[in-house]
């Protein structure tokens, strides 16, 4: 890591059948990860300055 590095992370929606031309999703997930990835980014500002790297 360089200086204070970068904050990333990645949100997977589980499929069936990823790589063919009919992928399937259930919609009980797709609604629940976006749910997952709202609440995540409004709280952003309470993870301001957290390093989730030290032990």
């Amino acid at each position: 890591m360089t200086g204070e590095g970068v904050a990333t992370g990645a949100l997977s929606i589980p499929s069936r059948y990823t790589h063919t031309p009919h992928e399937v999703v259930d919609l009980n997930d797709l609604k629940n990860s976006s749910d997952l990835l709202l609440q995540f980014i409004t709280t952003l500002d309470q993870l301001k300055g957290k390093n989730f790297l030290d032990t």
